[in-house]
């Protein structure tokens, strides 16, 4: 989160406030998975917690773009790894694997993405 706040220009306390509100959601990601188990919910509630934490911060005048500090704070969550597995699986003709891999990488960012659509829509 913070090195991605520096590539999109971000001031000092934007990076600052990009690395305390990233590592609080991958935080919880990781505590609600060990948990529960189930991979989406703590993806879903991660993403929810980043987004109501960044608009908190946007309105109390800690950051100067919120679009910014979403973006780089659900970084760590974003299944990179997951998307170029199953793309060089499919590549491979492990089809199967290929597949459920990117299905998997999909559904991930879905979950992501209304996280954060939801507080988007309820908080601003």
């Amino acid at each position: 989160s913070l090195s991605l706040m520096l590539l999109l220009g971000g001031t000092y306390s934007d990076i600052l406030t990009a690395f305390i509100i990233g590592s609080l959601g991958y935080f919880t990601s990781n505590r609600i998975y060990v948990r529960t188990e189930m991979k989406f919910i703590n993806d879903l509630t991660a993403s929810f917690l980043i987004s109501i934490a960044s608009v908190l911060c946007y309105r109390m005048g800690f950051v100067a773009n919120l679009d910014s500090l979403i973006i780089g704070c659900i970084m760590p969550l974003v299944p990179g790894l997951a998307i170029t597995s199953g793309m060089r699986d499919l590549f491979e003709g492990h089809l199967l694997t290929g597949m459920v891999r990117l299905v998997e990488a999909i559904l991930i960012s879905t979950v992501i993405g209304i996280g954060i659509a939801m507080t988007l829509q309820w908080f601003s």
